[in-house]
């Protein structure tokens, strides 16, 4: 039988080789644990980083809010300014429309009135010409 030095060797022996075995275990868990310490980091600066976000985003969302508002004001200016544009400048329009009517009715009277006398002064030339070689010709006669 064995005895308890030899034992003790034996298991001593068996030590050494688990430690051995086990050794590129140990050092890939201490590699995943400066890893993992790491990945921790870059959590909380993601953290951080989002949380700043959410800052921002917040502040934006305000602006967006603001700006809406300033358009609905702008929309609502505008369709006042359109209803008065068609309003005013509509009557205004019509006003000035009827007055040009009724100014090209009177030209036209004038214009037929001038015509009329330009008419009128051609027969009377015409007429005196007439008149003249009828002298001429009872002058010759006589």
């Amino acid at each position: 039988m064995l005895e308890t030095r030899d034992l003790k060797l034996i298991a001593e022996v068996v030590q050494q080789s688990v430690r051995q075995e086990t050794q590129p275990i140990r050092d890939d868990i201490a590699s995943l644990q400066a890893d993992i310490k790491e990945v921790k980091a870059d959590i909380t600066e993601l953290k951080a980083d989002v949380a700043v976000l959410k800052d921002d985003m917040e502040g934006a969302k305000v602006d967006i809010m603001g700006l809406k508002n300033h358009m609905s004001v702008a929309q609502n200016d505008i369709k006042a300014i359109q209803v008065t544009l068609e309003n005013e400048t509509n009557q205004g329009v019509r006003i000035i429309a009827e007055g040009h009517m009724d100014l090209d009715r009177k030209l036209n009277t004038v214009l037929k009135s001038e015509k009329e006398k330009a008419m009128m002064l051609l027969r009377t030339m015409r007429l005196e010409n007439e008149v003249e070689k009828m002298k001429t010709k009872l002058e010759a006669t006589a």
